[in-house]
């Protein structure tokens, strides 16, 4: 693997395309806590405008926010419930991890206006094919490459990117079969053994850029399956993924 020079204006330029979602709040922070964006949509939720949030301390900004523990600590925040500006949210938050070394992190929620909130963690606590309904809807964005499976590590759910970043792979064909039969090297398994959300790092799959995170899908303190995910860094489009 070559090194990534990383450039911290360069990605969140590169995210900024990633993040702008109606219903996801995103901020992301290097590793002094500096933020070096935020999605319009909770910019619109705070009231303010990208330039007086940029280059700002997040605790000046979001006094509440969990981030600098997350510097600090190398460690995920687990999707919790929480209140921005009035706003219900369920907000996971993750250190940014280049060579073992954190160099930022990233805080992303799920917006849902008033009770929604309330609404969607109990649907989550009913069945996985409903969460998978759930998910299908929240994740088809062509930079964001997708899969979900079980307690027993079969996948329940890809979407199309990630498909995609199969080699255009049928659904049909990877529904249903155990996640190292499809991605030999996927570290779902070790999620769901160990229940831990994974930190987000930066991986070349394919020698495309990517920002990788895995975490568990617990039901009433069991876990119940394991979510993938990644930010495509690169725009010019998914290519077989090696690592998940």
């Amino acid at each position: 693997m070559s090194e990534w020079r990383y450039d911290f204006e360069e990605i969140a330029e590169v995210l900024e395309g990633l993040i702008e979602s109606w219903y996801m709040f995103y901020v992301i922070v290097d590793k002094e806590g500096y933020i070096k964006n935020m999605n319009q949509t909770l910019l619109q939720a705070m009231e303010l405008r990208k330039e007086d949030v940029v280059g700002k301390y997040i605790l000046e900004v979001i006094p509440d926010c969990q981030l600098p523990r997350v510097l600090k600590t190398g460690r995920s925040v687990s999707a919790d419930i929480c209140c921005i500006n009035g706003k219900e949210t369920i907000v996971t938050a993750l250190p940014i991890v280049h060579k073992g070394e954190v160099i930022g992190a990233l805080s992303r929620s799920l917006f849902l206006d008033m009770s929604g909130a309330q609404a969607i963690m109990k649907r989550l606590q009913q069945t996985e094919q409903e969460f998978s309904v759930i998910l299908d809807t929240l994740f088809e964005n062509p930079h964001l490459g997708f899969v979900m499976v079980d307690r027993d590590g079969i996948i329940t759910h890809i979407n199309t990117p990630f498909l995609q970043c199969l080699g255009d792979l049928p659904k049909e064909s990877v529904i249903n079969r155990y996640i190292l039969d499809v991605i030999p090297n996927s570290e779902l398994p070790e999620v769901l053994r160990t229940g831990r959300i994974d930190k987000a790092k930066l991986w070349y799959i394919n020698g495309q850029e990517t920002l990788v995170t895995r975490m568990p899908i617990k039901m009433e303190g069991e876990v119940v399956g394991a979510i993938g995910h990644y930010f495509m860094l690169d725009m010019s489009g998914a290519r077989p993924c090696e690592k998940f």
